[in-house]
């Protein structure tokens, strides 16, 4: 997954983007975006939709947009209350509503931990992407949110952060990206006592995700890339090992020069990931 041994085996942008998108649970932002109906969903996110309700109506079905990206979040019924889904126009579900009981015990530990400091608990929410499941914390306290993206192990991955928390070398760099888009989102991680900062920068109908080191230098970034621009060796390699396109998420990571594209797919009800290289070598994706 990390090939130049150069970069750190870290999560930073991993656990990132996941929180970003568990955010959108955690805080309801679905906007003032009309209701829509199924017939009005993409054909990718319909077919996700039918395999998660058996074909029973859902109890609400909105548009977003996060970072740049159209998402749609479904609330489905389940017994005694409703749990939110949040899929991309694949189908894929990037973020799936959790409760307490759901909790692996390190996890719930941590929670119970926050709770004891005087925070308060306003959402859960669980993601996955590049073979990891991470946990999603969203308290507030006093001094406002305090949303958190943990592993199951207990571990705290990533912080959301304000653009006035970011040091002056990332706001120097993010000028430098500019053209590229908006930056909306911002986050702080740390691994082996190196500080990294991701950020989301808006383009056109997707999201760009880029990681700096605390110089301000950049490790590596990713974007989601639509089947059709995909290179043909990637391509061939998905669908030698994947029967159907849906609810798949294909998303093209640089990092120091070089280039691989990691799958993330939902089929059958689980979740899987692997990676391909541009020649379309396929390697296995672990946490």
């Amino acid at each position: 997954m990390y090939p130049n041994a150069a970069i750190p085996p870290f999560r930073a942008l991993q656990t990132a983007r996941i929180l970003a998108f568990s955010f959108c649970i955690c805080t309801g932002l679905s906007g003032s975006l009309p209701a829509l109906e199924p017939k009005n969903l993409p054909a990718p996110v319909r077919s996700t939709l039918a395999l998660l309700t058996e074909n029973s109506p859902a109890a609400a079905i909105e548009p977003l947009k996060l970072v740049g990206e159209p998402l749609f979040s479904i609330k489905i019924p389940e017994s005694g209350h409703s749990r939110e889904w949040i899929l991309d126009r694949s189908g894929f579900p990037l973020s799936i509503q959790t409760f307490e009981p759901e909790l692996p015990h390190p996890v719930l530990q941590l929670l119970k931990q926050e709770l004891a400091a005087g925070n308060s608990l306003e959402g859960l929410s669980r993601s996955f992407e590049a073979g990891e499941t991470v946990y999603d914390l969203d308290l507030r306290s006093a001094k406002g949110q305090h949303t958190l993206a943990v592993h199951a192990s207990g571990e705290i991955l990533s912080l959301e952060i304000a653009l006035s928390e970011l040091p002056g070398t990332i706001q120097k760099a993010l000028l430098r990206l500019s053209a590229a888009g908006k930056p909306e989102k911002y986050f702080r991680s740390e691994e082996e006592n190196n500080v990294f900062f991701t950020v989301g920068i808006a383009a056109t109908e997707t999201a760009l995700w880029v990681t700096f080191k605390a110089d301000g230098s950049l490790l590596e970034q990713e974007e989601t890339v639509p089947w059709n621009a995909l290179p043909p060796p990637v391509q061939r390699a998905i669908q030698e090992r994947l029967s159907s396109r849906e609810r798949i998420r294909v998303t093209r990571k640089t990092a120091d020069r070089d280039l691989t594209f990691e799958v993330s797919v939902f089929v059958a009800g689980k979740f899987e990931g692997f990676s391909v290289s541009s020649t379309g070598t396929v390697s296995e994706l672990r946490p």
